[in-house]
């Protein structure tokens, strides 16, 4: 019912513009009225990023840099770095993170892929990917570990399978990392090492073992 009633309205509103200023002149004004009404919808869209910006991916060397405020230590000697990657890595196969990067084939050199867009990396394959994370740093065998800045050498790949792509420069998105970082370190840090104290209880006990049977 009220757009039957708003409509002759406007008819008749429009008409009488027409009747006062001509064909012309009113063709202009709705042109007008539509222009500033593409303009004011636009001018809220830009508010409305600078007040929400989205969520833009970081370089992989960042999200490890960032990680060392929630408590991941992942330039020490110890598992943390890791268990991130584990986390990453499990948190990306559940499409839960997002990571990209540039896909590279088996012979391409990286002049042919440094200028490639990034893309996301299907979730499936995070069950056989690894990721080089040595390259983070300029040297392993310096004392505190110092972060290289080349993103682009930190790749994905598959460990063993030298015909399958693998992916370089590395990026990181997620609608809330603070809160990942959280999560993550949760449910995954303390794993490796974990590990690593069962691996060596069982190698003693195997090595006791032997010498008993000695």
């Amino acid at each position: 019912m009220a757009g039957g009633v708003i409509t002759p309205q406007i008819l008749i509103f429009a008409s009488g513009i027409y009747e006062e200023i001509g064909l012309t002149a009113t063709i202009v004004l709705l042109l007008a009225g539509f222009v500033f009404s593409v303009w004011f919808i636009i001018g809220c869209y830009k508010l409305y990023e600078m007040a929400f910006p989205p969520k833009r991916p970081i370089s992989f060397i960042d999200f490890i840099k960032k990680s060392q405020k929630y408590g991941w230590r992942v330039s020490e000697d110890n598992f943390d770095i890791l268990d991130l990657i584990d986390a990453l890595k499990d948190f990306a196969a559940n499409g839960e993170i997002i990571v990209s990067g540039k896909e590279a084939r088996p012979n391409d050199f990286d002049s042919l892929t440094i200028n490639k867009p990034c893309t996301d990396i299907p979730k499936e394959l995070w069950t056989k990917l690894s990721i080089n994370w040595p390259g983070l740093f300029k040297r392993m065998d310096t004392r505190p570990l110092e972060f290289q800045n080349n993103n682009f050498l930190i790749s994905a790949y598959i460990i063993g399978d030298g015909s399958s792509n693998r992916y370089k420069d590395l990026h990181i998105k997620s609608d809330n990392l603070p809160r990942w970082f959280k999560i993550a370190k949760k449910e995954f840090l303390g794993r490796r090492q974990s590990q690593e104290l069962e691996r060596k209880r069982r190698f003693q006990g195997l090595e006791e073992g032997i010498s008993n049977d000695d």
